[in-house]
């Protein structure tokens, strides 16, 4: 029987709303420098929607650290990563799709056929920051995550035999590319996954390792509190990018320390579990949502309340459209893995 943390549950649904709330800020930001701002676009010097994607990549390290076996098979982790993301991926961008059309609004207006491609593989967020797509569902992160998955048979095969050298490695591959950055990529360093691999790593080792060490977790709880705390001094001191990695773990850290020891009431699992099997599907869609509403209104100067309202309907309209979508994701998911590794069944598991 697969074991369920409700920490990781409870990040998965907290971090979409994070997410969700970043943009809402952002967008009133970059309309107007000036205008007022309903949470603000910082949380102890960092960028919210930065902790919030920083605790995404640690959990699906998590996840996969905690589902892979010894008997590790390729085959079977390509199988259900793909599964995993192309369903629910190609259904949101059909529905959005769908809405764009409805609403006689453009699609990859003069965007080369060929970049289409970028589309269907999930990339197209991504490359944004390169040249523009047929984009409409996912952000960069779902592209991002793409890549990073490549990473996992590497770090779960070879990483986890030295944990900490490993970790210490790739914290010296990330300096090394940081000093050089700008002379190596065009890409912003917080969505390149090559920056993002020690989150990544901690995660898998944490599901692998730390989560059973009781007095290591203490250790790296204490560390933790004290790094957030101190934030402000590490950012005048370190690299933005190194206090996110920094925080996104100690954040993570936290979190799950707590939940570990207090009491959390059935419905409570029960609620936060199920919202998290939405989550995905929830931040596919939010950002097209959330435009809907900045498109009908000025919600840049409106007051608290009308920004609490719209933050409020965006979370629930993002939500209930994964709870709609969901059976019909599992239903696809289901018929793709017939008709693609049906033949393949005793070797996929």
């Amino acid at each position: 029987m697969k074991e369920k943390f409700f920490y990781i549950d409870f990040i998965k649904v907290i971090s979409c709303i994070a997410v969700m709330l970043f943009h809402l800020d952002m967008h009133s930001f970059y309309a107007d420098n000036n205008a007022p701002l309903f949470f603000g676009l910082k949380f102890l010097g960092m960028n919210v929607g930065d902790i919030a994607v920083s605790l995404f990549i640690i959990s699906s390290g998590f996840g996969l650290g905690l589902s892979a076996k010894e008997n590790f098979s390729l085959t079977s982790y390509i199988r259900k990563r793909f599964l995993a993301i192309y369903p629910s991926y190609w259904l949101s961008y059909a529905a959005v799709a769908l809405l764009f059309i409805l609403l006689s609004k453009p699609i990859g207006e003069g965007v080369p056929s060929i970049r289409f491609l970028l589309t269907i593989i999930g990339l197209d967020g991504l490359f944004l920051y390169k040249f523009p797509t047929f984009y409409l569902v996912g952000e960069w992160y779902t592209g991002y995550m793409l890549i990073t998955y490549i990473f996992f048979p590497f770090l779960f095969l070879y990483g986890l035999k030295k944990p900490l050298l490993s970790f210490l490695i790739l914290i010296g591959l990330v300096v090394s590319l940081h000093i050089k950055y700008g002379a190596i990529f065009e890409m912003w360093e917080p969505i390149n996954p090559l920056m993002r691999l020690p989150e990544f790593f901690f995660g898998i080792c944490f599901a692998q390792n730390i989560r059973k060490d009781k007095l290591l977790r203490g250790i790296l709880t204490v560390v933790a509190l004290a790094i957030l705390v101190n934030t402000s001094i590490l950012l005048d001191k370190i690299p933005y990018h190194f206090v996110l990695i920094m925080g996104g773990i100690s954040f993570f850290v936290i979190i799950s320390s707590v939940f570990d020891i207090i009491f959390i009431p059935k419905y409570m699992r029960e609620l936060f579990s199920q919202l998290s099997r939405y989550s995905f599907l929830a931040f596919l869609v939010h950002h097209q949502i959330l435009l809907l509403f900045y498109s009908a209104f000025d919600v840049t100067h409106s007051n608290n309340f009308v920004k609490f309202s719209v933050l409020i309907t965006v979370i629930t309209l993002s939500f209930f459209y994964g709870y709609l979508v969901y059976p019909l994701v599992n239903y696809i998911t289901e018929k793709l893995n017939n008709l693609l590794f049906y033949r393949n069944k005793e070797l996929y598991g």
